[in-house]
């Protein structure tokens, strides 16, 4: 069956063909004059058809997957946006423990000099008489 140019086509069908490039074309403002050339229709007979309920309730319909991948894409967005804000948070505070970390200088402690030092710092105790108690004290 051949093609039918819009300007063959019945009013019906000249609104079916607008009210579908309308819905191709994103379903804005800006495309209703760029439809009603397309479709054949004289200027301002899209304003028109686009006002009546049942178009309306057509075109809502129709865009309601739009909606919900459109409301979907922005959740997602956010939400990446926010685990991205946690993650920079959790590097930013390992990076600066880290760096603190870092800037505490290398010393070399044999175990027996740390023990020698903390006896000594023992209060009430002295180390040479009573080295026993001392070492059970730590």
């Amino acid at each position: 069956m051949p093609r039918m140019r819009a300007e063959q086509r019945s009013p019906q069908q000249k609104e079916k063909y607008f009210i579908s490039l309308y819905m191709r074309r994103g379903a804005t403002e800006h495309e209703i004059s760029y439809c009603e050339r397309r479709a054949c229709l004289t200027p301002g007979a899209g304003q028109i058809i686009l006002r009546r309920k049942d178009v309306q309730e057509e075109i809502t319909a129709r865009m309601e997957p739009v909606r919900f991948a459109q409301m979907s894409q922005r959740l997602f967005s956010d939400e990446v946006a926010r685990i991205t804000a946690e993650l920079q948070a959790d590097r930013d505070r390992i990076k600066w423990e880290l760096d603190t970390i870092m800037a505490v200088p290398d010393t070399n402690i044999h175990g027996e000099l740390l023990e020698h030092a903390l006896m000594r710092l023992m209060p009430g105790l002295d180390w040479e008489s009573h080295p026993e108690v001392t070492l059970a004290a730590n």
